[in-house]
């Protein structure tokens, strides 16, 4: 989808574009820019979806909305959280097996997990800069005591 079809959706609904921008938490600028944009991404649709209470598929609603669909269901993935609210549907067509909640709740336990993880790697990292740190401190002393 680009920016000019989601202007018209956007027009249809009547409420001014500074008063989406501040339900979105972004600048009236920002927001003109995403709309003259010539492709919108999915995680901007979703949210705009959900800030204004509509069904996504309000926004994919025109003759090329069957294909524009298909690529959300495929750019909606296990790394992206799907919104609680807006995108039941979607999510419930993607995993069947699974209330909106459920996944929801799995989703989101899955990315602390992954959080858990880099953050385990972060520290790690960081104690080995420590460690580099005083091997380069140590050789500066000898550098500097030798240099006298």
């Amino acid at each position: 989808m680009n920016g000019k079809k989601l202007r018209k959706k956007i027009e249809e609904l009547n409420i001014p574009l500074k008063t989406i921008a501040e339900l979105l938490e972004i600048s009236e600028q920002n927001l003109q820019n995403k709309l003259a944009a010539s492709d919108i991404k999915v995680s901007f649709l979703l949210n705009l979806s959900d800030k204004l209470g509509k069904d996504i598929y309000f926004f994919l609603d025109d003759k090329n909305g069957m294909e524009e669909r298909a690529m959300l269901k495929k750019s909606l993935n296990k790394n992206q959280i799907i919104p609680h609210n807006s995108s039941c549907e979607i999510a419930t067509t993607i995993h069947p097996q699974e209330t909106c909640h459920e996944l929801f709740i799995t989703q989101l336990k899955e990315k602390n997990l992954m959080i858990e993880e880099k953050n385990i790697r972060i520290a790690e990292k960081d104690a080995q800069l420590k460690e580099k740190d005083a091997q380069i401190d140590k050789l500066l002393n000898i550098i500097t005591s030798l240099s006298k």
